[in-house]
Order: structure tokens, then sequence, then C-alpha cells
């Protein structure tokens, strides 16, 4: 990617996930914690950060923040490297402009909308890049579009030391941990989601593995037998717009879990423990 090239996020190697199993508005704020705490990190590589801004929003819940995005350099069309959407483009240069950009994404004061509604939605996308590449994207309101570029040595390893220490959160490579197939029917795990898929159904079907509370593996069977709790529930208008509740889905979780070999069922078992022991999940998984 040239400096001013668009984002293209086809170029990710790793997503950044925040467990999704509380209904508190707290979610949202550690959310917004997460992915702060992760553009402080990556600055760290970068030359500049680019934001595009909800200007009605942020004018109406947090003008302040509007006042210091302004103070930012606004970028021409020819310029500009987000997409989604049409919005005002600023650019922040590393490390001079570092402070502005803490000021923009800090949420100090709540509004009626809901704590931090003005920081997901108003902050409408960011990166961080460098001359060659870009190195972070966030579409803020779409809590899975938290990208990683890998380009630099040693940033997934520090960014994972980083996650270890934040309660419900890690960073997974981009595409499925585990993929098999047995009786006709496709199973993936990836990051925060159970996958399934049969040649009877027009699309997947995704379960969100903060609802799975016990897993017994049985070996003779070859199968998994797995215990869902409750789907959470929430009013928030923020959550709502993360997707933190409304994550399609287009069927019962499956109580049993079929693999081809012993081999897989161990496999899929290291994987599952992995997501949970990453996202703090109350997961058990029985002997």
């Amino acid at each position: 990617m040239g400096s001013r090239e668009p984002i293209d996020v086809a170029d990710r190697t790793h997503t950044v996930v925040t467990r999704t199993s509380s209904s508190s508005d707290d979610v949202v704020t550690n959310w917004i914690e997460v992915e702060n705490s992760v553009v402080e990190l990556v600055m760290q590589y970068g030359t500049a950060v680019h934001l595009s801004i909800d200007g009605p929003m942020l004018e109406e819940h947090s003008p302040e923040t509007l006042a210091t995005v302004r103070r930012l350099a606004r970028l021409r069309k020819d310029e500009q490297l987000l997409t989604h959407g049409n919005l005002a483009e600023y650019r922040a240069s590393l490390p001079d402009e570092s402070q502005l950009v803490r000021e923009c994404l800090t949420v100090d004061h709540e509004t009626d909308a809901g704590p931090g509604s003005w920081r997901v939605f108003g902050i409408h996308e960011l990166a961080v890049v460098r001359e060659d590449a870009w190195l972070y994207h966030s579409v803020p309101h779409h809590r899975r579009n938290r990208d990683v570029n890998a380009v630099v040595d040693g940033l997934v390893d520090e960014l994972n030391e980083m996650l270890d220490t934040m309660f419900g959160s890690g960073s997974f490579p981009v595409g499925p941990l585990l993929s098999w197939e047995t009786d006709g029917r496709r199973y993936e795990i990836e990051s925060d989601h159970l996958r399934v898929d049969t040649p009877t159904w027009q699309e997947w079907a995704a379960f969100t593995l903060s609802g799975l509370t016990d897993v017994y593996p049985e070996p003779e069977r070859l199968e998994l037998v797995c215990r869902w709790g409750g789907t959470p529930k929430t009013d928030s208008v923020v959550l709502r717009g993360l997707g933190h509740v409304f994550d399609r889905l287009t069927a019962d979780p499956p109580t049993r879990i079929g693999v081809p070999d012993r081999e897989t069922l161990d496999e899929v078992v290291a994987a599952l423990g992995t997501v949970a022991e990453k996202l703090d999940y109350d997961l058990t998984i029985h002997d």
C-alpha cells in the first residue's frame, strides 16, 4: 500500500475480538478500553492515524471531541484512505499528534444515548498507518471490524501480551482456527464462533461460543456433547449497534458435534480451550 492508497482489509492478518457474553453497558466501556489500548500500542509503529467522523453525532453528543478532531489536518478526497462511508476524514501525524489522537478516542463523559455512544458511532472509522502499509483498521460500530495487518515483526506478540492482561479480549488469526467435515456437515471454529453448514442450508449458521458452557468429549462415538446456556439480552442501543446481541443465528446450537477421527476430536477440544482461555469464557471441558 502506498501512503495514499485506500485501506484494503484483504491485507488483514489478525482480528481483535472482545467477548460478548455480558448484557451490561460495561461491555461497551470495555470494548472502547480495549480498542484504545490497541491503538496506543500500534501507534508506536505508525506514522499517522486517520479518522473519519460523523460530524452531527459528535456535535450533539461530544462537541469537545469534534473540536479536537478539527485541530487535525482535514484530507482532500485524493488523500483519503478510509472507505466505509463518505465522511470527512482527518489525519494525525505521529508521534507529534499522538496526544490529540488519545483525546479524540477517550471517553470521559456519558450521554443520554448510553455510555460511549458518541465514541462508537461518532468516530466512524479509524486506521493506524505507516508509509508502506496500514497496521490497524477499525469500524467502531461494527464490533467484528477490528483488524490488524502484522507487517511489523513482533507486533502480534506484543498485542497478545497486552490483551492477556485485559478481561475478555484476544487476537486471532484471520480465518478458521480449525475446520472439519463429517457425515455431510461442515464445521469451523473461527475466533469466538462455531460455524456449521449442511447441504440443505442456504448459509452457514453461526453460534457465539460465549453461550457454550460444557463440553463432554466422547472418543468412542467420535463426537462432543455440548451444553449451551441462554442468549444474552439487552436494551442497549449501543450494544445493538455493535451487533452484541443480534448475531444472526439460523438454527439452534448443536448439542452433539461429530468428528471424523480421534485426532480431530483432540484438535476441536484444544481449539475450544484456546478460545475460552483468550476470551475468559466460563467453559468446562470434561474428561
